[in-house]
C-alpha cells in the first residue's frame, strides 16, 4: 500500500499528517504542530537529564479558588497582575485577615524560595522565585512551585521564563475566554536538569544581564515619570499634596457650589478643590475643552458586534489606546466599509485625539500620528475629539490629559455605578491651561523627545532580555 501524502501546496501550518504512534492521549491538532514537535526535540536533546518539574519539586498547588473578603489592612493576597518575569510585586495588593490566611495556609503557604507561575490568563507563564521572609497569600491564578534539593530555585524562575517552557505551556494550555494552565499539565512540563555548578553559572549569566535590562527600563520610567514636573513647573502649577485623614474627608460647602453641577460628595472633596485653584494660578490662560476643540463625538458598531468581521474599516476602541498616547496598539476589529459609510462623521483624521470614555481604562487617551489610522472610524466605548488647531495643537493637549493632573480632572467628571464613565458634556466643561500656539509646541516636542528616548530604552531593555533568553537557552541545551 502506497503511503499517503499531502499536495506541496498545502499550507503545512493549517494541515498536517500524524501518524497513529505519535499519538500521547490529546487529540487537539494543535498539540502536534510543528513549532511544538520541534521545541519537545531541542529540550529531550540537550545533554543533561531531563525531568518533569513534578519529579524535581516537593509542592505544585495553587491559591485559593474562592474569592477571600477583603479587608482595609492585614496580610497582603497577591494574583496574577502582581507577578512578572523575574518579579514580584507586594506594593499594590489587596489585603485578607490573618483568620482567612491562616486558613488559605492549609493549602499552600508561599515562603522564601518557593518560585511563583502565573497560569491564568493573558500573561499566563511568567515565573519569579519568592526572595521575601513577608507573608502573603495567593490567588488560583498564580501556581506556588516549592523545588526539592536537587533544582536551584533561581535557575527553575530562569528556565520557566524561557520559550523553551513557555512552549510547553502554550501546547497544553486549556479554555477558550481565559486560557487556563492546569496544574497536572505543569507537573509533566519537562525540563533539563545539569549539576548544581552548571546552574548557578546559568543563573549568574541571565542575573548579570538583567541587571543591565533592569538599569535601562528603570532609567526609562525615571524620564517618564518627569513629564509631570516638566509640564507643571512650564504652566506654572505646582500639585497639590493629597491628604486622605478624615478631616480631608468631611467637609462642609455652600449650597451655591452646587448650581449646575453634580450633587455628590466625590466632586466636591477638598482634594479636587484644591486640584482646581491650583490650576487657576497658571501662567497662562484657562479654557474649557469645548472652546478649543471643533468636535467631539463616541462612535458605533453593527449590531452582533465585531467579533467575526475579519476585514474592512479599523474600528478604534479602548484597548486600541496604550499607555504612551500610542494609538492602533492591540488585536484589530473591523467594520464593514458600508457601515463606515453612515458614519463618516466619526471617520478619523490625522491628529485627532482618542479619549477611552468608559469602563476598566476610561480617561486613557492618544494621539492618531500614523496614517494607517487615519481614515478609519471609532466605537462606542471611545471620544474622538478634533482640536481647533488655531488655539490648541493636538500633541500639547493629548500630552496635558495624559499627566497626572489632567487624569484628576477627567477622573473627577466619571459617573455611573456599575458601569462607569464620562459624558460628552462633563469632558467639554474640564478647563485645561492655554499657552501660546509656540509654548505649546515647545513643551509638545520636549515630552515628545522625552518619550522617543524613554521608548527607545524601554526597546534596548527587552532587546538585552531576550538575548538573555536565547544565551541561557544555548547553555541549556549546550547548542
Amino acid at each position: 500500500m502506497s503511503k499517503f501524502t499531502l499536495s506541496n501546496t498545502v499550507n503545512k501550518d493549517k494541515m498536517f499528517l500524524v501518524s497513529l504512534s505519535e499519538i500521547k492521549g490529546r487529540l487537539e491538532p494543535k498539540f502536534y504542530t510543528d513549532i511544538y514537535i520541534d521545541n519537545e526535540k531541542r529540550v529531550t536533546n540537550s545533554k543533561y537529564e531531563i525531568r518533569h518539574l513534578g519529579e524535581v519539586t516537593n509542592l505544585i498547588s495553587d491559591g485559593t479558588h474562592f474569592t477571600p473578603k477583603y479587608k482595609k489592612e492585614g496580610i497582603k493576597f497577591i494574583s496574577v497582575k502582581d507577578v512578572r518575569k523575574s518579579k514580584i510585586s507586594l506594593n499594590e495588593t489587596k489585603f485578607i485577615s490573618v483568620e482567612e490566611a491562616d486558613k488559605l495556609d492549609k493549602r499552600c503557604k508561599p515562603q522564601k524560595g518557593d518560585v511563583l507561575l502565573t497560569k491564568i490568563g493573558a500573561t499566563f507563564g511568567f515565573a519569579s522565585v519568592v526572595n521575601t521572609d513577608e507573608r502573603f497569600q495567593i490567588f488560583v491564578s498564580l501556581a506556588l512551585l516549592r523545588p526539592d534539593k536537587e533544582i536551584n530555585p533561581h535557575y527553575l524562575e530562569v528556565y520557566l521564563n524561557t520559550n523553551l517552557a513557555y512552549l510547553q505551556y502554550h501546547r497544553v494550555i486549556k479554555g477558550a475566554g481565559v486560557p487556563d494552565l492546569h496544574l497536572e499539565d505543569i507537573r509533566k512540563i519537562k525540563i533539563p536538569i545539569p549539576n548544581s555548578s552548571v546552574q548557578k553559572d546559568i543563573v549568574k549569566q541571565y542575573y548579570s544581564i538583567l541587571d543591565i535590562s533592569k538599569q535601562k527600563e528603570n532609567k526609562s520610567k525615571e524620564l517618564l515619570f518627569g513629564i509631570d514636573n516638566y509640564l507643571l513647573k512650564e504652566l506654572g502649577i505646582t500639585l497639590p499634596v493629597k491628604d486622605n485623614s478624615l478631616s480631608n474627608r468631611i467637609f462642609e460647602t455652600s449650597l451655591s457650589h452646587f448650581a449646575g453641577v453634580r450633587f455628590d460628595a466625590e466632586y466636591h472633596q477638598v482634594y479636587y478643590s484644591k486640584i482646581i485653584d491650583a490650576i487657576q494660578h497658571t501662567k497662562f490662560s484657562l479654557k474649557k475643552i469645548k472652546e478649543i476643540i471643533s468636535f467631539i463625538e463616541s462612535g458605533s458598531r453593527p449590531k452582533g458586534g465585531v467579533g467575526n468581521i475579519k476585514s474592512g474599516v479599523f474600528s478604534i476602541g479602548g484597548e486600541h489606546v496604550n499607555n504612551k498616547c500610542e494609538v492602533g496598539t492591540g488585536k484589530p476589529k473591523y467594520i464593514p466599509a458600508e457601515f463606515h459609510a453612515k458614519y463618516l462623521y466619526t471617520e478619523t483624521k490625522l491628529n485627532d485625539v482618542i479619549l477611552v470614555k468608559d469602563g476598566a481604562t476610561t480617561g486613557k487617551i492618544g494621539i492618531i500620528e500614523n496614517e494607517l489610522f487615519a481614515n478609519q472610524n471609532i466605537n462606542e466605548h471611545v471620544f474622538l475629539i478634533r482640536p481647533e488647531q488655531a488655539e490648541i495643537t493636538p500633541l500639547y493637549l493629548t500630552y496635558f490629559l495624559h499627566t497626572k493632573i489632567g487624569q484628576i480632572l477627567l477622573k473627577r467628571e466619571i459617573t455611573g455605578a456599575t458601569v462607569t464613565g464620562l459624558t460628552k458634556e462633563a469632558v467639554k466643561s474640564i478647563e485645561v491651561p492655554v499657552p501660546p500656539i509656540e509654548k505649546q509646541n515647545e513643551i509638545a516636542e520636549h515630552i515628545k523627545n522625552i518619550r522617543q528616548k524613554a521608548k527607545q530604552l524601554q526597546t534596548e531593555a527587552i532587546e538585552i532580555l531576550e538575548n538573555a533568553k536565547q544565551k541561557v537557552e544555548e547553555m541549556i541545551l549546550e547548542e
